[in-house]
C-alpha cells in the first residue's frame, strides 16, 4: 500500500503527538504494527519531525548523527523491499504541501526495524571512534606513526591460478629443475605467469620469505605495508598471517576488503546484491575479517576489467556506499585500457565516490603519455605508480602494452610533480609473485628504497617531494574522516 503525501504527513502528525515510541526506541517498528498495513512504500517525514527523531536517538545514545547523515536511517528500494544504503537514497525532493524530504521508505519484509537501528547506531559510532585514525591488523594506530608507506603489495595472496595462467611461447623449451635456478629464472621474468609455481603465493616458502623481508624493509627505513586482499585475492588464513607479521616485525600493516575482478570470483560472489556486497565490507572494517577481529582499513584492491564486468560495477557502486557511510580509504585497480580509469570514477561517483580519498593503481600500464597522466592527475584522486621493480617490457597481459622501465617511471612521477600533482602521488610494488621476492632471484619489498629513491634524487626530486610521496600522500589517504 503506497501513501499519498498528505497521508504520509498525517501519520507523521500521529506519531509526533505519541510518546510510547520515544521510551522503548523502535519507532519504526510502531510504524508497521500500528497502522497494520502490508507495505509502506514511502514515509515522507516534515522537516521538524525528522529532527525531534533525531534529537532523541542522539540524546539516548549520546552519539553526532550529523556524522552519517541519518535521516535515512533505513531505507528500501520502492516496490521491491530489497534494502538500499542510507547513501543510495538521500533526499525525495520538495512535495506538495510542506512535506520535504528527506525520507525514509521501509517494508513488512524488514520486520527487524529496532535491530537494523541499532546496527546503523553502532556503524555511525565505529565511524566516529576511527576518525583521524588509521586501521591496521593489530588496531587503530596515529597516522604520524605510519612512516614510509607502500601503498600497493601483496604480503599473502590466493588468487586462482587461472586468472593469470598464460601458455608457455612455443619457440621456449620447458624449463630444466629448479624455475628459480640461475638458468632458468631469466624465462621466469620474462614470463612469469607460464609457470604456476611462481604464481603460488601462499605456501610456506613465500610466508618465510615475506617475514625476512619486512625485517629487511624496516631496517632500511620502512614503516607501513597496505595489503591488498579484496575477495577473489584474500587467502583463508590472511588475517591470521598479517596479525603474526605485524607483530613479530613492528612493521604497521593495513589490509583491504572489497572484491577483486570478475574472473577471481566464485559464482556464490558474483551473484551478490549491492547491498550484500556493501554488508560484507562494512563487516570487513568494522567487526573483523572472516570471523575474526582483525579489521581491514581500506577499501580494495576493488578489481575492474575493460571493459567493466556488471559485478565489477555493483563492486564499485558498494563500494563508494561504504566509503561514503565510513570515511575509508578506497584503492581501485583499473582495466588495461587507457579508458577504463575514466569509466571507473564516473560509476564510482555517481554512487557517492570521494576521489579525494581514492587511489588508482597501476597507472603506468594504463595511461601511457605525461599529458594523459596529468589530465587524469586532474581529476583529483591519488595516482600510483606500483609496478617498481619490473624491468622488462613484455607485458604478458596485454601485449599491445610496452612496460615501463623504473627510469621511465620516475620521469612521469617528475613531470607530474612540475605540473604540481607532488601531493597526489603514491607508489609501490605490487609484489605477488615468488620471483619478484628476493628469495627467488628478485628485488623485494625494499627496492624502492634502497634503489629508486638514489635515483630520483639524481633526477631532480627534492627530499620534500619524496617525503610527500612515501610518507605524507599515504598518511592522508589511509586516514579515516
Amino acid at each position: 500500500m503506497a501513501l499519498t503525501p498528505d497521508e504520509s504527513f498525517i501519520m507523521a502528525e500521529k506519531l509526533l503527538n505519541k510518546q510510547k515510541w520515544w521510551t522503548d526506541k523502535l519507532f519504526f517498528a510502531h510504524v508497521m504494527k500500528e497502522w497494520d498495513i502490508g507495505f509502506i512504500s514511502c514515509i515522507y517525514v516534515p522537516n521538524n519531525f525528522e529532527q525531534n527523531v533525531m534529537n532523541t536517538f542522539a540524546e539516548m545514545y549520546k552519539i553526532d548523527y550529523r556524522r552519517l547523515n541519518l535521516n535515512v536511517m533505513l531505507s528500501t528500494e520502492v516496490g521491491t523491499g530489497r534494502t538500499l544504503s542510507p547513501v543510495a537514497v538521500r533526499y525525495s525532493g520538495k512535495l506538495e504541501g510542506n512535506i520535504v524530504g528527506p525520507f525514509l521508505a521501509i517494508s513488512s519484509t524488514d520486520f527487524e526495524i529496532g535491530t537494523a537501528l541499532v546496527k546503523l547506531l553502532e556503524l555511525e559510532s565505529c565511524c566516529r571512534n576511527m576518525t583521524g585514525k588509521v586501521q591496521t591488523v593489530l588496531g587503530p594506530v596515529n597516522p604520524d606513526t605510519l612512516g614510509v608507506t607502500f601503498t600497493h603489495e601483496h604480503l599473502l595472496h590466493e588468487l586462482p591460478l587461472e586468472v593469470f595462467r598464460h601458455p608457455l611461447p612455443g619457440n621456449i623449451p620447458p624449463l630444466q629443475g629448479d624455475p628459480f635456478s640461475i638458468q632458468n629464472i631469466g624465462w621466469v621474468r620474462q614470463y612469469p605467469y607460464c609457470f604456476d609455481i611462481n604464481n603460488i603465493y601462499t605456501d610456506e616458502s613465500v610466508r618465510k620469505a615475506v617475514i625476512e623481508e619486512m625485517y629487511f624493509f624496516k631496517q632500511l627505513g620502512g614503516g607501513t605495508i597496505v595489503d591488498n586482499g579484496s575477495v577473489g585475492l584474500r587467502a583463508k588464513d590472511q588475517a591470521q598471517f598479517l596479525t603474526s607479521l605485524s607483530k613479530e616485525t613492528g612493521i604497521h600493516v593495513v589490509t583491504g576488503t572489497g572484491f577483486y575482478v570478475t574472473f577471481a570470483q566464485p559464482q556464490s560472489v558474483l551473484n551478490m546484491k549491492v547491498e550484500d556486497m556493501a554488508a560484507k565490507m562494512r563487516e570487513d572494517l568494522l567487526v573483523g575479517i572472516d570471523g575474526t577481529n582483525v579489521k581491514c582499513g581500506v577499501i580494495g584492491e576493488v578489481g575492474c576489467s575493460w571493459p567493466l564486468a556488471d559485478f565489477e560495477r555493483k563492486s564499485l557502486v558498494s563500494s563508494a556506499i561504504v566509503q561514503a557511510e565510513t570515511g575509508c580509504p578506497v584503492i581501485i585497480h583499473p582495466g588495461r585500457d587507457k579508458k577504463s580509469p575514466e569509466e571507473i570514477f564516473r560509476v564510482f561517483q555517481e554512487a557517492g565516490g570521494k576521489l579525494q580519498k581514492t587511489v588508482m593503481s597501476h597507472l603506468e600500464r594504463t595511461l601511457h603519455t605525461k599529458e594523459d597522466l596529468a589530465e587524469f592527475a586532474s581529476m583529483g584522486s591519488y595516482c600510483e605508480f606500483d609496478l617498481f621493480g619490473i624491468e622488462v617490457s613484455h607485458y604478458q597481459h596485454n601485449e599491445d602494452i610496452d612496460m615501463p622501465s623504473d627510469a621511465q617511471r620516475v620521469e612521469r612521477l617528475y613531470h607530474l610533480i612540475q605540473q604540481g600533482f607532488g601531493d597526489k602521488i603514491v607508489i609501490g610494488h605490487d609484489i605477488h609473485t615468488k620471483h619478484r621476492l628476493m628469495k627467488f632471484g628478485g628485488h623485494g619489498f625494499s627496492h624502492i628504497i634502497a634503489n629508486v629513491l638514489p635515483k630520483m634524487r639524481r633526477r631532480g626530486f627534492s627530499e620534500n617531494d619524496i617525503k610527500k610521496i612515501l610518507i605524507d600522500n599515504p598518511k592522508k589517504w589511509l586516514t579515516f574522516q
